[in-house]
């Protein structure tokens, strides 16, 4: 009985994340109805379950959910994608391709970084902030990225794992590991940068009149975002291009 509880639990949650991440509300903890309770319990049907195939079951959950959890569900993210060149080169798609999938879903978290492929289990789960320097060190908020841990992960999961963005370091850190470009050659998939390297964001496509939307992780969001290019000064190709 307890399995069926847990797994109704992390249904439960599962679906509070996305509700939230497409800017729905549940109120409520998901709780499993007493009358299914007492129905499993007399049947006793978890007790004849093989633990070979309630494996096999949760893996095929956290599969389906995480293609769920991934898709693109924004509409200023669809729309941005809608945009990208026909004949952009297809690393370059992968990389606005798997930025868009986080928009609205990941939270910033000061130090927030992730070595995962697909979505990580841990974001939105209440974790104690320990980046050196950030305005919420010591506090508990969910799990989720900062700017320069949501520019790796998107290019660590592009690589299936081998690139690893500026080493693994901080925003100035992947700034080194870029070749310096201008507006003008700007092609979405490099990276943008504030002055003194406080914020990076990946370049998405060309919106109307010029303006260039951007894909990053924001602080004053809280968020996976798409904005205008204000702030961001400096623009970077970054070297996985040219590997």
């Amino acid at each position: 009985m307890e399995i069926m509880t847990a797994i109704f639990s992390v249904c439960g949650g599962i679906i509070a994340t996305v509700m939230s991440g497409m800017d729905g509300s549940v109120s409520t903890a998901a709780t499993l109805p007493s009358e299914i309770v007492t129905a499993i319990e007399g049947l006793g049907l978890l007790e004849s379950i093989p633990l070979w195939l309630v494996s096999l079951l949760g893996s095929l959950f956290i599969t389906v959910m995480s293609f769920i959890l991934l898709s693109i569900s924004q509409g200023d993210a669809a729309e941005l994608l809608r945009r990208l060149p026909v004949d952009l080169f297809p690393e370059r798609r992968a990389v606005v391709e798997t930025a868009c999938k986080l928009v609205g879903k990941v939270t910033y978290f000061g130090g927030g970084k992730s070595s995962v492929i697909g979505w990580d289990s841990r974001w939105g789960t209440l974790r104690k902030v320990r980046a050196d320097g950030n305005s919420t060190t010591g506090t508990y908020r969910p799990f989720g990225l900062d700017c320069s841990g949501f520019a790796n992960w998107v290019f660590y999961n592009i690589s299936g794992g081998s690139y690893i963005l500026g080493h693994g370091g901080d925003t100035h850190t992947q700034h080194t590991y870029c070749t310096p470009i201008t507006w003008a050659k700007t092609q979405p998939g490099d990276l943008v940068f504030y002055p003194n390297d406080t914020h990076v964001g990946i370049v998405g496509s060309w919106g109307d009149s010029g303006n260039i939307p951007i894909i990053h992780c924001s602080g004053s969001h809280n968020n996976v975002v798409i904005t205008g290019k204000a702030g961001f000064a400096i623009i970077g190709r970054p070297m996985y291009y040219s590997s």
